[in-house]
């Protein structure tokens, strides 16, 4: 049994390796993001905890020759080794992804791992660095899943997939040409899209988006080693998107370490003015493994992983409180939601999914 537990998931991922750890004919195997960087929490109860990418230690095992202990693992060099997800295995006809595809099923595929970005809470970089997927192998992917499981719906779980426009134009390009039936969501940053490329990523059925904007205030992005981004830009994009069709999903960091009650009302007032089909507001959550853990480590309070979420507050900020953190979550939700221009616009995009359901291919509304 392999187990990839979670933070905001613990109990019941502990649980699952405890039951297994109680049967004689079952080995358990934990790998992921916390048995990388915490491999003593699962050691005493596993047969095989893998520190990194798992694949190398998986191909190296014949028959019942499960290695014990606490194994690092080589990195996969070349991702096009690696054979397409065995999604036999899962219920796939079942699947459904209600904001993107919701009356299809849908499957996730990634082009590339890590990221090369440094940001100080992110916890991509803590298993490996950035390699990505040739484009072949990559449209032969998207081809398997719908000659052998009709599907043509997929999210990218790529941290940044725009990161190089080169690579993102001819993806498209030849996505337009193969694969015409493809629908696709994915993850990237408003300072690595223009109007251009959105266009033909819309035309190569780009559904929606998913960015993070983080806080609106650079001097508290500079202090976590990410960079904001010109303002007029990212609002640039966000009306390109709408006007396009795309819809965007935009991440926020409430409470990161130099944030002050100031700071973090412009970043929801921002927030409503940028007016995304989805915004999701996060408490600043350092987690294991990431340069802010180790910075903050003496003051973190909470011992339960399960709230390690993304929702709670977990460590002593030098600014905000534990309740009027826990209060600025709720305003931002509340205030973001209950507001005329956003049930206006998300009447709008009703009607408009309603009269134009699917991306258009061939001839994209003018950006102009």
């Amino acid at each position: 049994m392999v187990v990839a537990p979670s933070l905001a998931n613990f109990t019941g991922d502990m649980e699952a390796i405890l039951l297994a750890a109680g049967r004689p004919n079952v080995r358990s195997i934990v790998v992921g993001h916390l048995a990388t960087v915490k491999p003593q929490e699962f050691a005493p109860y596993s047969n095989l905890v893998i520190k990194g990418e798992p694949e190398s230690v998986f191909q190296a095992i014949h028959g019942d020759s499960i290695p014990e202990g606490v194994v690092a693992a080589n990195p996969v060099g070349n991702l096009d080794s690696l054979p397409f997800p065995a999604w036999d295995v899962f219920p796939i006809q079942k699947s459904r992804f209600s904001f993107a595809f919701p009356e299809s099923r849908f499957a996730f595929v990634q082009a590339s791992r890590s990221c090369p970005y440094t940001c100080g809470y992110c916890p991509y970089v803590t298993i490996g660095s950035y390699r990505r997927r040739s484009m072949k192998s990559v449209l032969e992917e998207l081809s398997h899943l719908e000659s052998q499981y009709s599907i043509s719906n997929v999210v990218f779980r790529d941290p940044t997939f725009t990161l190089d426009r080169r690579w993102t134009t001819a993806f498209c390009e030849a996505v337009i040409q193969k694969c015409p039936s493809l629908r696709w969501e994915c993850e990237t940053r408003l300072d690595r899209l223009d109007a251009e490329l959105l266009v033909l990523m819309r035309r190569s059925g780009l559904a929606s988006l998913k960015v993070g904007v983080e806080s609106v205030d650079a001097g508290v992005l500079r202090e976590v080693d990410r960079t904001r981004g010109v303002l007029f830009h990212q609002q640039d994009i966000v009306s390109t998107c709408e006007r396009l069709g795309i819809k965007v999903v935009a991440f926020y960091v409430l409470g990161l370490p130099t944030d002050t009650e100031e700071t973090v009302h412009d970043t929801i007032n921002y927030a409503k003015r940028l007016n995304t089909s989805v915004a999701r507001f996060h408490i600043f959550t350092p987690l294991p493994g990431t340069p802010l853990w180790g910075d903050l480590e003496d003051q973190i309070f909470e011992t339960d992983w399960n709230k390690f979420d993304l929702f709670n507050v977990v460590f002593h900020h030098k600014h905000l409180s534990k309740e009027k953190l826990l209060g600025l979550k709720e305003y931002a939700y509340v205030s973001y939601y209950f507001r005329l221009r956003y049930l206006c616009a998300l009447l709008r995009r009703a009607l408009r999914d309603l009269v134009a359901p699917t991306p258009p291919r061939f001839s994209p509304p003018a950006t102009g």
